[in-house]
């Protein structure tokens, strides 16, 4: 399997998993904007098992690969001040 499919199966995954985390929170009809990514966020979370840290990681990866290198800077140091409080 090459890379484009590969990425193209991962897409079609991640989207399954968001309308399946859709239809069971969200009422049948009812859509906002922001519903894809609040049921990605939960997903993310519950993957995470709710640890902020771990969340946090995820997110400062996201932001990297989409090139938002100053907001990723922003998250590296909210991961830091979590590690300090849990020591």
């Amino acid at each position: 399997m090459n890379q484009e499919s590969k990425k193209l199966e991962s897409h079609l995954l991640l989207s399954q998993a968001i309308a399946a985390k859709l239809q069971s929170y969200c009422s049948p009809g009812i859509k906002d904007s922001t519903s894809e990514e609040s049921a990605l966020g939960v997903l993310l979370a519950e993957r995470s098992e709710w640890n902020g840290k771990k969340i946090l990681q995820t997110a400062l990866y996201a932001l990297e690969d989409a090139n938002y290198h100053n907001e990723a800077l922003e998250v590296s140091l909210m991961i830091n001040r979590l590690k300090n409080r849990q020591q």
